[in-house]
């Protein structure tokens, strides 16, 4: 399967079992889908699970075929593949779709712009890459989009030092350096790695990415998906139950916090999604 592309009614009808069994479902009761499968199969550093769709993964197994020719890596099938349909002294990208070629090499061919989109940097703590010049928010470089001269000292400039201990974006600093069209395309960006990496067993570790997506399953989301009509919060019954106040403004969930040794960052936003600075100063102060 790695050397050619399935048809996409299978990749859809593998993607639906892999879905089915997320969610638990079985033969005579479906469940709900908390969050929808394009968020569910975007990367864990990006918000994700890190589940690839079928197709997807297909794509990526041809298109890593295609990268090895690129990169000439020097393997028996590498060389084979060279031999037979690049010339001497050209590129893997000027090669074009010719009559005769194996379905391997079409399908190989059809992944080059997966291989020259997906070229760039995946921000982590964004200490090696430079927030001038490398390739990590837009299709091209910073420097390029501003459109103007910079100083000398911005080749030392690091995505890290725009980045807070919390790895929350310092906007004061952005909003010294780029426009306004440019600031919403590097806020959006976030580092979800950090929930992976906690010290606990994987059901807690999907519990809090389900909080850090505002997904869980609440009275208010109920109300939203038509399953229930009462928004209230069934332990105090004072406010409605969102996620934020299940974990940080609910009476209860403030007598436990109080018990513990934690200092507890607060918003002031009760309505916000939980995708906050409050979680992540959790998890900081506890690692």
């Amino acid at each position: 399967m790695q050397t050619y592309l399935l048809p996409l009614s299978i990749c859809d009808r593998i993607d639906q079992l892999d879905r089915d069994f997320l969610w638990g479902h079985n033969d005579g009761t479906r469940k709900i889908h908390l969050v929808n499968w394009d968020a569910v199969c975007k990367p864990k550093d990006l918000g994700g699970l890190g589940i690839r769709k079928a197709q997807d993964n297909y794509l990526a197994l041809v298109a890593k075929l295609g990268w090895e020719i690129m990169m000439g890596f020097q393997k028996l099938w590498v060389q084979i593949m060279k031999a037979k349909y690049i010339k001497k002294n050209s590129s893997f990208w000027e090669i074009e779709k010719k009559g005769g070629s194996s379905h391997t090499w079409r399908d190989i061919l059809r992944s080059k712009n997966i291989i020259r989109n997906g070229l760039g940097w995946q921000v982590g703590n964004g200490e090696r890459i430079s927030f001038w010049f490398d390739l990590w928010v837009r299709d091209k470089p910073l420097h390029e989009e501003l459109g103007s001269p910079l100083a000398a000292s911005a080749h030392q400039v690091k995505v890290a030092d725009l980045l807070m201990n919390n790895r929350d974006w310092n906007i004061t600093k952005l909003e010294t350096l780029l426009p306004e069209e440019l600031l919403e395309d590097v806020r959006v960006i976030e580092d979800w790695s950090w929930v992976w990496k906690i010290r606990t067993c994987e059901k807690v570790r999907c519990f809090l990415w389900l909080v850090m997506k505002n997904k869980l399953l609440t009275n208010v989301e109920r109300g939203k998906r038509h399953i229930s009509e009462d928004t209230v919060c069934p332990l105090c019954n004072e406010d409605e139950e969102t996620v934020l106040h299940i974990i940080r403004d609910c009476p209860f969930a403030v007598a436990v916090w109080r018990k513990s040794n934690l200092s507890l960052p607060r918003t002031g936003d009760t309505t916000s999604s939980c995708n906050t600075p409050f979680v992540r100063e959790i998890f900081v102060q506890t690692h």
